[in-house]
């Protein structure tokens, strides 16, 4: 079986800005990136179609979405695929049995081997922008109420500085200010621990647990989200140890 990597976005566009500028960013001798496909849709949609059939092929499920992904998936089946990861918004507001659904889809896309691993943004994608403020982490800006999670694309576009708006303009610094403030915010969610995690620390870090901290914390007892990226637990997953010090 061929080496091939499969990104799986919610979204056609923004996704795969924010991971060719981390891949250019950071680790620029990584030619692993291979193969790119867009769902088109949120989470919830993708669990209706699993709901029907838990056998379902995603490689077939993604080639009949679009046409762009039947040329980027050309002549490529499941097993030319090692790895596939998936990144999609929480976004609660979409559906009203969310908790369920999340949990559902945590436990069927829990390896990246298999049916592939899933990645969580709260509230959604621009997350990485918020993050990428050197005010993220001052306390009014860590969470938003849920009913301001339709809005908050919008939000983030308005608050943030120029430069910050851009994908292909952020820096090395800049990312390294992302990767670092979001595993501290997922310190304070997961463990009252307002503190930047060591790496071991960071990598034992499960989306599964972030979801359940979000949701039993947050979500539930004061209707807000606790905004946090995806694109650093995927760091975290993904690369060893010893490139992540160095980079």
């Amino acid at each position: 079986m061929s080496e091939k990597l499969l990104f799986v976005f919610e979204g056609e566009r923004t996704e795969h800005e924010i991971f060719k500028s981390l891949q250019n960013t950071l680790f620029p001798g990584i030619e692993d990136f291979e193969l790119y496909a867009c769902y088109g849709s949120h989470i919830y949609s993708l669990y209706k179609i699993l709901e029907k059939d838990d056998d379902l092929d995603i490689v077939e499920l993604l080639r009949e979405k679009n046409k762009k992904n039947k040329q980027r998936l050309n002549g490529i089946s499941r097993n030319d695929i090692a790895l596939i990861y998936l990144f999609f918004d929480y976004d609660p507001q979409t559906n009203q049995e969310s908790d369920e659904v999340i949990q559902q889809m945590l436990k069927k896309f829990s390896n990246e081997t298999e049916n592939g691993k899933l990645f969580i943004s709260y509230p959604m994608v621009e997350a990485v922008k918020d993050s990428a403020s050197e005010k993220f982490l001052c306390d009014e800006q860590r969470t938003i109420l849920v009913e301001d999670s339709k809005k908050y694309k919008n939000t983030v576009h308005t608050k943030i500085e120029s430069p910050l708006k851009y994908f292909p303009k952020y820096t090395t610094t800049i990312w390294q200010r992302i990767i670092k403030q979001n595993l501290q915010q997922a310190s304070w969610i997961l463990y009252d621990n307002d503190v930047m995690p060591n790496i071991d620390t960071a990598k034992q870090m499960s989306q599964s647990d972030i979801y359940q901290a979000e949701y039993n914390k947050y979500v539930t007892k004061q209707n807000r989200i606790a905004i946090l990226s995806e694109f650093p637990f995927f760091v975290m997953e993904y690369f060893p140890k010893e490139l992540i010090q160095d980079n």
